[in-house]
């Protein structure tokens, strides 16, 4: 089984932290969500897969706020503004997978695309289980035909097996 190291450094690499987590990694596939330059050169020289680095990027998770920020501007404007709560994603048109790398065959960035549609359109729930999904320690994290809510998801707080890593609970 392949393993996926997670490396969580809960900070922007710069500096001598950066050196210091580009030397604890595997070198097979990274996935990162940082945009800093010193990551992007160092995973690019290292041949390592990566979304930021400039030759190796496979793709880009992206977060479209402005529409949902004009429209709250708007209700300023307008008087009819209250505060709360946003859960906004794929089918809201808030989170958007693309901006594929070179690299990414054309095939693989069509069945992507289409999978984000079914996303959008409740034919494909992410965080629904065909079969038990376990944690890197063992546990059943969603049973057999369970699908994670909303609030399950922010809640979440596991690696799923095959991710090395711990997250502090």
């Amino acid at each position: 089984m392949k393993m996926l190291l997670a490396l969580f450094v809960l900070g922007w690499l710069t500096g001598g932290s950066a050196a210091a987590a580009e030397r604890s990694l595997d070198k097979e596939v990274v996935i990162n969500a940082s945009l800093d330059q010193a990551w992007a050169a160092w995973t690019t020289r290292e041949g390592i897969t990566s979304f930021f680095a400039p030759d190796a990027q496979i793709g880009a998770v992206t977060h479209q706020w402005g529409d949902y920020y004009t429209r709250r501007a708007q209700a300023v404007l307008h008087g009819t503004w209250k505060t709360g709560g946003v859960w906004g994603g794929v089918k809201q048109g808030m989170i958007r997978v693309g901006d594929f790398g070179s690299k990414v065959p054309k095939a693989v960035q069509t069945e992507v695309l289409a999978r984000q549609k079914d996303i959008a359109s409740g034919k494909l729930h992410p965080f629904a289980a065909k079969q038990p999904v376990l944690d890197n320690e063992g546990h059943t994290v969603i049973a057999q035909g369970q699908t994670l809510g909303d609030e399950q998801i922010l809640a979440m707080n596991w690696l799923v097996q095959g991710v090395q890593g711990k997250i502090t609970r």
